[in-house]
């Protein structure tokens, strides 16, 4: 019966390795050349919560290593590697912070078909909330285009707030400070003085 016990145990060992060996495989391999930022970030993130989930979460550094060997041979992406390089203190929220606001000034950070089709579903957003609203034939654009830029600055805050829930699945540990051990029991100076005329 142990022998069975010790093979069951062996072979999910054995898968969880193989796992973690897929995995790290993947990552290598993953490349940013050629695609969107958003969706080479968005897969590496799934690689790195899988990793964590396996019990083989990376470091920051490690993570750190492996973007700027992606992206050292785009040489737009050179001042932010300069930034990433002086500024070793940063989660991995605050890199993929920066690496998307590089992105997007470069127009990256998205492909150009998703762009476009992202800009028309709010526009036809937009229509359909004025519409509903019934709004003056006066005031129609600029209240369409008013509504569009609501939306996506809404669009914007929950796809941050999930980045951000992504990156602190990652790194379960990343800006959180370790709690102190406990330093024992606390004693008066007199139960102090006590303690110490009984030991002499």
């Amino acid at each position: 019966m142990k022998e069975v016990y010790r093979n069951i145990l062996s072979m999910g060992m054995k898968d969880s390795a193989e796992q973690v060996l897929s995995l790290e495989r993947e990552i290598h391999k993953l490349s940013k050349q050629g695609r969107p930022m958003a969706n080479w970030l968005n897969d590496l993130y799934q690689i790195l919560s899988q990793l964590s989930t396996l019990g083989q979460p990376r470091t920051v550094a490690q993570i750190r290593l492996l973007v700027f060997e992606n992206l050292k041979p785009d040489k737009r992406y050179a001042d932010v590697i300069r930034d990433l390089k002086r500024n070793p203190q940063w989660t991995m929220a605050q890199i993929r912070q920066k690496l998307e606001a590089e992105a997007t000034s470069f127009d990256d950070l998205v492909s150009g078909a998703e762009h476009h089709r992202a800009e028309r579903k709010l526009v036809r957003a937009a229509k359909k909330s004025a519409e509903e609203a019934s709004l003056d034939d006066s005031d129609d654009e600029d209240r369409i285009e008013r509504t569009a830029s609501q939306i996506r600055n809404d669009r914007r805050k929950v796809a941050a707030a999930k980045r951000k829930a992504a990156a602190a699945k990652a790194h379960p540990g990343d800006g959180v400070k370790p709690k102190p051990r406990a330093e024992g029991p606390k004693y008066t100076p007199e139960e102090l003085e006590k303690w110490l005329r009984r030991s002499a």
